[in-house]
C-alpha cells in the first residue's frame, strides 16, 4: 500500500494536538469554566456558581444543557474531576481536528495530492500557536469556530453539490452557532445574505428557501433553550445588548484601544500577512461571502471597547486558509531557477514568525490555581463551607465542578488583599469550615480565625481546616 500524504496530517496532528493538552494545563478565562462547565454541572446536580450573565439572562443555556449530557456519560463512568478536564478538551480537539481535516481537503481539493502542499499545510497550518492555544478550551469561541470553518468550507467549495437536504442542515447548525457564541450573529449578518445572493447569482433560487429555513430553525433552537431556562424565547439575546451596551458591564472587565486586534493579528503574522493578502485576493471569487463576513467581524470587535484576543479567534483557522493559497499563489509565479529558494525561504520566515508568536503565549497560566482544586476533590469532601480567599486567581480556575458531584456545600470566593481589618473579621465570621489560600498569609489566617489543620496543598496555596475551639 503507498503511503499516501495526507498520512502524514493523521499522524502528525493528533500528535500535536495531544501534547498541547497534556503540556498547556492551565486556564485564562474564567468563561472557560463559569460560562460551560460550572452552569452544566449545576444544571445536573444543583450546585455550581452562577456568573452575572447567567443571573441577569443574558447568557444562553444552550452550550452548557450540551456539555451537561456529555457531563453526566462521564460521571457513569469515572469520579475524577482531573479527567473531567482532559476528557471536554479531547472532545472539543475532536472536533477542531475535523475542522483542520476539512481545511486540508479544501486546499488539495482539485489538485494532486503531493507532500509538498502536504508539508506546506503542515508548515502553515500545524505549526500555528494560536489554533492549539484557543482551539481545544471549553470556550464557546472553540468549537463555535470548529464547526463554523467546517461548514463554511463545505457551503463554499462543494457550491455545485449542494442540494435542498444538505444546506438545509448545514443552515441550521450553523444557526445554531449563534446560540453558543452570540458575537458569531456578526459574521452571519453579512455571510447569509451574501451567500444568498451568491445562489441567486449562480440560478440557485430553489435552495434559497432552505438554506433561509435552517436559519430560522437553528435560531429555533436557541430559542428553546431560552425558554427551557428563563420561560421567554430570546430573551438572552435582549438582555445581552441591554447589559453590554446600554449598561455597559464589560467595560468593567477592560478596555482597548481600537487597534488593539490590529496589532495582535500583526504581532501574530507579521510578514506572513502579505501572503494572505494575496490569498484573499485569490479566493475572493468564492469566498467573498465569507470574507466580507469575516471583516465586518472583525471591524464590529474593534469598536466595542471591551476586547480580548478569544473574541476574533474565528478569523485565525480563515487567515491560515488564505495563507496557504496566497503562498502557493507566490511560489507558483516564482522563475523555476528560485523556486526552491524561495519556497526554503518562506518556510523559515513562517516557522520564525510562529516561534515568535509561541513565545509570547503563557501555555500554562493558572495551571497550579486549577490543580489545588483537583487536590481537593481527593478529600472526597460532602459538604461544609469553602472560603476562597483571593477571587481573582480561583474564581478563574475552580468551582464546584471541579469538587465533584458529590460535594453538596458552598464556596466562597473573596479578594481580600486589600481589605480593611473589619471587612476581612466580617468574612471570617460566616462560620466557614475550610480556608484555601495563599502559604504567605496561611500562618495569619491560623492565628488569627484558627485554620490550622493543613489538609492538603500545592506549591503556592494551602488548603486548610478550621480548628474549632471551646
Amino acid at each position: 500500500m503507498r503511503f499516501k500524504p495526507r498520512y502524514l496530517i493523521y499522524i502528525l496532528f493528533p500528535l500535536l494536538i495531544l501534547i498541547t493538552l497534556f503540556y498547556s494545563r492551565g486556564f485564562s478565562w474564567p468563561d472557560e469554566i463559569f460560562q460551560t462547565l460550572e452552569p452544566a454541572h449545576k444544571f445536573l446536580y444543583g450546585n455550581g456558581s452562577e456568573i452575572w450573565e447567567f443571573g441577569t439572562k443574558a447568557r444562553s443555556f444552550l452550550y452548557p444543557y450540551i456539555i451537561s449530557f456529555f457531563l453526566f456519560l462521564y460521571y457513569l463512568f469515572s469520579n475524577s474531576t482531573e479527567g473531567i478536564y482532559f476528557y471536554f478538551r479531547i472532545l472539543v480537539s475532536l472536533i477542531f481536528f475535523i475542522s483542520i481535516l476539512k481545511i486540508y481537503f479544501s486546499f488539495i481539493k482539485n489538485k494532486e495530492e503531493s507532500f509538498f502542499s502536504t508539508f506546506l499545510f503542515i508548515i502553515t497550518i500545524g505549526l500555528m500557536p494560536t489554533l492549539y492555544y484557543f482551539g481545544f478550551r471549553t470556550l464557546t469561541e472553540s468549537i463555535s469556530t470548529a464547526i463554523i470553518v467546517y461548514i463554511v468550507l463545505e457551503l463554499e467549495l462543494n457550491f455545485n453539490k449542494l442540494t435542498r437536504t444538505n444546506i438545509l442542515f448545514y443552515s441550521i447548525l450553523l444557526s445554531s452557532m449563534y446560540g453558543i457564541r452570540f458575537q458569531t450573529g456578526l459574521f452571519f449578518i453579512l455571510f447569509y445574505p451574501l451567500f444568498c445572493l451568491k445562489l441567486i447569482q449562480s440560478k440557485k433560487e430553489n435552495l434559497v428557501i432552505s438554506f433561509l429555513f435552517g436559519a430560522i430553525l437553528g435560531l429555533v433552537i436557541y430559542a428553546l433553550t431560552d425558554f427551557f431556562a428563563y420561560k421567554i424565547p430570546l430573551i438572552s439575546t435582549y438582555n445581552y445588548v441591554y447589559y453590554n451596551l446600554v449598561k455597559k458591564i464589560s467595560l468593567n472587565f477592560g478596555t482597548e484601544p481600537w487597534y488593539f486586534f490590529l496589532k495582535l493579528i500583526y504581532n501574530d503574522f507579521s510578514i506572513l500577512l502579505i501572503f494572505i493578502f494575496f490569498g484573499i485576493f485569490k479566493s475572493l471569487k468564492v469566498f467573498y461571502s465569507t470574507i466580507f463576513g469575516l471583516f465586518f467581524y472583525f471591524v464590529s470587535h474593534s469598536i466595542i471597547s471591551h476586547k480580548e484576543p478569544r473574541f476574533i479567534f474565528l478569523i485565525y483557522p480563515f487567515f491560515g486558509y488564505f495563507l496557504l493559497i496566497g503562498i502557493e499563489f507566490v511560489i507558483n509565479k516564482i522563475d523555476s531557477r528560485f523556486k526552491k529558494f524561495v519556497t526554503s525561504l518562506i518556510f523559515i520566515i513562517t516557522i520564525a514568525t510562529y516561534y515568535n508568536s509561541f513565545k509570547r503565549i503563557n501555555w500554562n497560566q493558572g495551571r497550579e490555581n486549577l490543580e489545588i482544586f483537583f487536590e481537593i476533590s481527593k478529600l472526597n469532601l460532602k459538604n461544609g463551607k469553602i472560603f476562597v480567599t483571593e477571587s481573582e486567581n480561583f474564581s478563574s480556575f475552580g468551582g464546584y465542578v471541579y469538587l465533584g458531584k458529590n460535594y453538596t456545600g458552598e464556596i466562597n470566593y473573596k479578594f481580600l488583599k486589600f481589605s480593611t481589618e473589619l471587612d476581612e473579621k466580617n468574612e471570617f465570621s460566616k462560620n466557614f469550615n475550610y480556608l484555601l489560600t495563599n502559604k504567605v498569609d496561611s500562618e495569619k489566617y491560623c492565628i488569627k480565625y484558627k485554620f490550622c489543620l493543613k489538609l492538603t496543598n500545592t506549591k503556592n496555596y494551602l488548603f486548610m481546616q478550621k480548628i474549632e475551639t471551646n
